[in-house]
């Protein structure tokens, strides 16, 4: 359970840089045209979300310390939702994750142990809360009013299945649910089918997720749940309990039930595509290929790097999916691409939206600065020459940036340096990377395995730049070289 309970996110009123953006096109229309919907389970959910503001939720087990990019198909369409004014839930499941979701998985999970789950649970709550707060600020970087979004609020579900026992949900829950139904479910026939089978807690997970949209129905009023398309078995299943259930108490009506509504006992589901790789595989962190939302997981340069290199094939989807820019801006930066695919202008704008939406807008910085250290040629036509104030500005918290003496420093071999400041393991394995070609001082590659630093390697007489084979860096910062 969450130490401290549910988080909640109060937006800024800052104002934008660029015009308030607002936008004539029905919600649930503007996410189909960006690729963000799969399958919705009522065309009124359309006519709902346009009337009156609705609360809506998307649910994650605490499986991994991260989220992963393939949660971000499912985060970006509330995202969206919450920027119309409408309220989100994000749902961590701390009572669920003990049970595993069988939808999409051809074996049982491991047993996590519960030290490992309470974790995972605190970890992801944080890093939605951060989510929605660094979305908002991108939002509002591209002109979108802040003034105007909803609330949000993380909860766990541990909060109410701890106060609830195994008979009262048999009787409450079970009863309301057909057999029927769950075995035509798809997540339980192909496992039914399979050598591997299906165990009695995968089989009842449906009803523990149904169960949890009822909750949050009628306590929250929350009326869609948003998921990846392999849920929408346990998505229906809860509209299904949400129907049975409400016909049956005296249970308040959702916040959104007002005479403006369209059949207000109704619950809605939304499914969006799951992402898949360029070869067409899953893109999970269960399919081991996860690039993960946690900056110490996936760095954020490493992010940006995996964006920069998407195909051209994908590139015009992925702005639409994952960026908040306009669809009429994104067919003129993929038209611009197309006359020259070489200068990657849309992957760069791709892996900079992306970033500054997961990370914030000074992580992007960093990066930028970083990338110009390590690729000069790509910025030589399009950015002025880096300075040692913004070198130094960008990386001084970093663990790349060091400060030393210029005695230490002046006349010393680089092999040595390399090694004493930390950045390579010992002295022989920076020799052997300099006779490969892979040390760089500067602009100046390192060819002489014996070579001393001089004055003129510093950038502005006090900046040591050194670049360690294709990704890595090491800034030494000589405080006292000028007073030499």
């Amino acid at each position: 359970m969450l130490r401290n309970g549910p988080r909640i996110i109060i937006t800024s009123s800052r104002a934008s840089k660029v015009p308030c953006r607002r936008s004539n096109t029905t919600l649930v229309s503007a996410l189909q045209e960006r690729g963000l919907v799969k399958t919705i389970t009522s065309p009124q959910l359309g006519i709902a979300a346009e009337k009156a503001p609705i609360s809506l939720y998307c649910g994650v087990d605490p499986t991994a310390a991260s989220l992963h990019v393939g949660n971000l198909l499912t985060l970006i369409p509330v995202l969206h939702f919450f920027m119309r004014g409408h309220h989100a839930y994000a749902l961590v499941g701390g009572a669920t994750g003990k049970v595993g979701d069988p939808a999409g998985k051809s074996a049982e999970r491991e047993k996590m142990a519960v030290r490992t789950i309470t974790s995972n649970v605190d970890a992801l709550s944080a890093q939605l809360t951060r989510f929605f707060e660094n979305g908002s600020a991108y939002a509002s970087s591209r002109g979108y009013n802040t003034e105007r979004f909803g609330r949000m609020q993380v909860v766990n579900n541990a909060d109410w299945y701890a106060q609830l026992n195994f008979m009262d949900f048999m009787n409450d829950v079970g009863r309301n649910v057909r057999l029927q139904s769950m075995l035509a479910r798809d997540s339980v026939k192909n496992r039914l089918g399979s050598e591997e089978g299906m165990s009695f807690g995968e089989f009842t997970y449906q009803l523990l997720q149904a169960y949890d949209f009822w909750k949050l129905y009628s306590t929250h009023g929350v009326t869609l749940q948003i998921g990846g398309s392999d849920q929408y078995g346990n998505i229906t299943a809860g509209i299904d309990l949400i129907t049975r259930m409400s016909s049956q108490t005296s249970t308040p009506k959702p916040n959104n039930t007002s005479d403006q509504s369209v059949e207000m006992e109704k619950a809605f589901g939304l499914t969006v595509p799951l992402l898949t790789t360029p070869s067409g595989e899953k893109f999970g962190k269960s399919a081991g290929n996860a690039v993960w939302l946690d900056a110490r997981m996936t760095s954020p340069f490493d992010l940006y790097q995996y964006f920069l290199k998407t195909p051209d094939t994908h590139i015009e989807a992925y702005l639409r999916l994952f960026t908040l820019l306009p669809t009429g801006e994104i067919a003129a930066i993929a038209a611009q691409h197309q006359e020259n695919p070489a200068k990657r202008t849309a992957n760069r704008i791709l892996a900079r939206e992306l970033l500054i939406l997961v990370h914030g807008i000074e992580a992007y910085d960093k990066v930028n600065v970083a990338n110009r250290v390590l690729f000069p040629a790509d910025f030589r036509d399009s950015a002025e020459p880096l300075s040692a104030s913004t070198i130094i500005t960008a990386f001084q918290d970093d663990p790349a940036y060091k400060k030393m003496n210029a005695k230490e420093v002046i006349g010393r071999r680089i092999s040595s340096l390399l090694r004493d400041c930390g950045a390579l393991s010992s002295a022989k394995e920076a020799q052997q990377m300099i006779v490969n070609g892979g040390i760089h001082c500067g602009d100046k590659k390192i060819t002489d395995a014996k070579y001393c630093i001089e004055r003129e390697d510093l950038l502005e007489g006090h900046l040591l730049v050194l670049r360690i084979g294709k990704n890595k860096f090491t800034f030494i910062n000589l405080e006292k070289a000028r007073a030499s």
